[in-house]
């Protein structure tokens, strides 16, 4: 159907540039030279057949307003002698476009809202991961800022206290694995069975 259109259209174009060039002989005049009375005639001829072929006056394709006035009444009422609907074509092409249009925003909605559950469902483990990862960028971008004897003071301190954390830790649980070892406190278990 779409294709029908586009031919009809083309041939309007073509009805506008065939009226442009008959009006420019005619414009001229017969004249006295008897073979130019005959191309006025002829010409006179082609434009009468021309105009009833569309049934209305064809404008010269360079009038933009005419032309654009004759396009969208002298196409459709081609396409009905044709026994294309126009009007329903045309209904049906918005029709798509506006679900295609519809579609799009849809899918655009869904992703959006994918994202945002995906940010709000974070696990809390991938949370403090992404944290500790943008610790070390920020860490590692104020390095870059600092002189090369100072940024290696910071990283030897940095170092050594991350030492004394793993240090602080080991001996917590060294600790408390002694206290459990030498507690002579019965456990829950223990004390059920004694009753």
């Amino acid at each position: 159907m779409e294709s029908v259109v586009s031919e009809t259209v083309a041939e309007a174009d073509k009805a506008m540039q065939a009226a442009g060039n008959l009006d420019h002989t005619l414009s001229t005049g017969p004249g006295l030279n008897p073979g130019r009375r005959k191309e006025h005639r002829e010409a006179q001829t082609q434009r009468e057949t021309l105009d009833k072929d569309w049934g209305q006056r064809v404008p010269d394709y360079i009038d933009i307003r005419g032309a654009d006035q004759f396009r969208r009444t002298a196409v459709p009422a081609k396409l009905a002698a044709k026994g294309v609907d126009f009007a329903g074509v045309h209904a049906k092409k918005q029709a798509a476009e506006q679900h295609r249009a519809t579609a799009t925003r849809a899918t655009k909605r869904a992703t959006q809202l994918a994202r945002q559950q995906k940010a709000t469902t974070t696990s809390p483990g991938l949370a403090a991961a992404t944290r500790h990862r943008d610790e070390l960028k920020r860490e590692a971008q104020h390095r870059d800022t600092l002189p090369p004897d100072q940024a290696r003071a910071e990283q030897a301190a940095r170092e050594q206290a991350a030492l004394e954390r793993v240090r602080a830790h080991q001996a917590e649980a060294t600790a408390n694995v002694n206290r459990d070892l030498n507690d002579p406190t019965p456990t829950v278990e223990d004390n059920t069975h004694e009753h």
